[in-house]
C-alpha cells in the first residue's frame, strides 16, 4: 500500500460482514496510534484526541496471499449452506465478553441455518431481519486451560440462537473436541441430548490455530 511507512495503525471497518471487511477493505488507518476509550473500542468516529491525531484515513491494500484466512474467503450465505447439525462452530465475541472464556467461544449445532424473517430478541440479544441463524448449545469452559494450554469444557444443556455471521469460516478442518479419556467427539444420548457432566478437550493446537484467523 503506498505510504505504508508511515501507517501505525490499521484497523478493519465495520460492515455487516466482518470477514468480507477483512478480506476486502477498506483498511481505517493513521499515521498515529490513539489509545482514547473511543478508539480502543474501534469507534474511531467519536474519537477524543482528533484534534491532536486527525482522522482515520479509509484505504484499500490488496492481500497478497490467502494463505492462513481459508476460513474468511468463504461467502456468508456459501458457509451457512456448510453447517449441518452437530457441527461444532467457533464463535467471535464482543471484547467485554473475552475476559469470560477468551476471544473464541464454542457451539455444538442442534438444526440447520436459517434467515429471520423478521427482528427478533432470544436471550435478551436482538438478532435483525434477514441475519442468518442457527441453534445450538454452548460449551463451557471449567476452570482454567492446563499447564499445556490444552482446554477442557461440557455441553450447556440450554439450546442458543447464534448469529452465523459471527462464525468463523472453518470448512476444510473441523474443529474437532475430545471427550477426556475417551478419544471420541460429542455424541448425543438416546433422547437427543448430550451426556450432563462429560468433560472434552480442546487441545492448545486448535485454540492456537484458530484465533490467528481473527
Amino acid at each position: 500500500m503506498p505510504g505504508s511507512s508511515k501507517v501505525h495503525m490499521a484497523a478493519a471497518k465495520k460492515t455487516a460482514d466482518a470477514a468480507a471487511a477483512k478480506r476486502d477493505g477498506p483498511l481505517l488507518t493513521s499515521a498515529y496510534f490513539c489509545g482514547c476509550a473511543a478508539c480502543t473500542a474501534f469507534n474511531f468516529d467519536n474519537c477524543l484526541m482528533k484534534d491532536a491525531f486527525g482522522s482515520v484515513v479509509p484505504k484499500n491494500c490488496a492481500r497478497a496471499s490467502d494463505v492462513g484466512f481459508e476460513s474468511q474467503t468463504v461467502q456468508l450465505e456459501d458457509f451457512a449452506r456448510t453447517l449441518v447439525r452437530d457441527r461444532v462452530v467457533a464463535v467471535r465475541v464482543s471484547a467485554d465478553e473475552a475476559d469470560i472464556e477468551g476471544v473464541l467461544w464454542f457451539a455444538i449445532l442442534e438444526d440447520l441455518p436459517i434467515k429471520l424473517t423478521e427482528a427478533t430478541m432470544h436471550a435478551g440479544q436482538e438478532f435483525g431481519e434477514g441475519w442468518l441463524v442457527a441453534h445450538g448449545h454452548w460449551f463451557s469452559l471449567q476452570g482454567t486451560p492446563a499447564a499445556n494450554g490444552d482446554r477442557t469444557y461440557v455441553i450447556l444443556p440450554a439450546v442458543v440462537m447464534l448469529n452465523v455471521n459471527s462464525m468463523l469460516r472453518v470448512i476444510t478442518t473441523p474443529i474437532v473436541f475430545n471427550a477426556a479419556n475417551k478419544n471420541a467427539r460429542p455424541r448425543r444420548a438416546r433422547g437427543g441430548g448430550f451426556t450432563s457432566g462429560t468433560t472434552y478437550l480442546l487441545s492448545y493446537s486448535v485454540w492456537e490455530s484458530l484465533t490467528g484467523l481473527l
